[in-house]
């Protein structure tokens, strides 16, 4: 890939992985309650699973869903119904900041559980989707693949991580237990909302 086409590409993936999301509304409500410092796992593993989605991605995942469209359609409504999950997840979230000491943690989100927001979330499925109808070129083969994934993951990670900073630097210095009860319903709600748009979009397209 040209470093014109780099850049171009840089600047798509960005808007879209800039913008609110499952796993960015995770990582908003996870650092408010755990801090920045604490919660690196959680990006770890949200950036493993997004590395791994948009590798077989481009070595023939989105060809097999293609080929059977039942399999898509049945990954849909899964990713939806775990998305949904996540979302009462933020919205039952205790309202208490671990980072500044406060009621014991019931809510922590394992690497496994981070890992696979990305898979099992449509927008992440959707950027694969046009990173490859807009930006593969089969002529390079694996090295356009390789340059794709390994450009996504470092706008993912600058991203992602302002996402995380604004849970740990913003949110989390607001110790009003029934304003920050009502963030995590806006989180959770901005969240639905926003896989309700893609799911009725994609359906509107078939």
């Amino acid at each position: 890939m040209s470093i014109t086409d780099s850049v171009a590409y840089f600047l798509f993936i960005s808007a879209l992985i800039a913008t609110p999301g499952p796993a960015n509304m995770v990582l908003v409500a996870y650092g408010a309650r755990r801090g920045f410092g604490t919660a690196w796992p959680v990006l770890i593993g949200l950036e493993s699973g997004f590395v791994l989605l948009m590798g077989l991605g481009g070595i023939g995942l989105l060809e097999l869903l293609g080929a059977f469209p039942a399999l898509q359609t049945a990954l849909w409504f899964f990713s939806v119904g775990y998305v949904l999950y996540l979302s009462w997840r933020i919205y039952t979230a205790p309202t208490a900041n671990l980072s500044a000491g406060g009621e014991p943690d019931k809510g922590k989100i394992g690497f496994f559980a981070s890992f696979i927001i990305h898979p099992l979330n449509p927008k992440a499925w959707l950027m694969v989707i046009s990173s490859y109808a807009q930006f593969y070129d089969p002529a390079r083969g694996l090295s356009n693949v390789l340059a794709i994934v390994g450009i996504s993951l470092c706008a993912a990670l600058i991203w992602n991580s302002m996402w995380l900073f604004i849970g740990s630097f913003f949110f989390s210095q607001i110790s009003d237990p029934k304003l920050r009860k009502r963030i995590n319903a806006v989180l959770a709600l901005l969240t639905v909302s926003i896989v309700i748009y893609l799911v009725a979009g994609e359906l509107l397209l078939d």
